[in-house]
């Protein structure tokens, strides 16, 4: 039994599933923000913050100014369009063993560190190119 391809049928699906995966990563917004302390209103300065939706993640490290831009497949390209859930990892480094090992202290609230109980949400609508947030220290509950 012989099985002819119409090649340029073939070609034709080809470049359009091409062109419908690389659709979605070209229309990026470029998204920056800040990130304080609900306290004081200081940054925010070691850590990283992420937004997340089903099948992507992209992240932003925090600068000294406590300032992120969020990168997803290069650096500081912004997110797709689309409804995120943001959460973050807030930690210093706090020592390194003999054996390379590293220890860090916590910054902020454990309940932060997941995007199911951060709280945080944002819209990413091509208009909106900045999402500033605050979120409690670790220690505000401890006194």
């Amino acid at each position: 039994m012989m099985i002819f391809f119409n090649t340029e049928r073939l070609l034709s699906t080809a470049v359009m599933l091409i062109l419908l995966l690389c659709c979605g990563c070209g229309n990026k917004v470029p998204l920056t923000g800040t990130v304080t302390f609900e306290d004081d209103g200081s940054p925010l300065t070691h850590g990283v913050v992420c937004f997340a939706k089903p099948g992507f993640l992209a992240r932003g490290a925090l600068d000294s100014n406590g300032t992120y831009r969020m990168s997803s497949t290069g650096t500081n390209d912004g997110l797709p369009k689309g409804t995120y859930k943001v959460y973050l990892v807030g930690a210093e480094l706090a020592s390194v063993d003999g054996g390379g090992n590293s220890t860090y202290t916590p910054l902020v609230h454990s309940r932060y560190e997941n995007a199911e109980t951060s709280g945080l949400e944002f819209e990413v609508d091509g208009k909106t190119r900045r999402f500033d947030f605050t979120v409690e220290r670790v220690n505000t509950n401890r006194r």
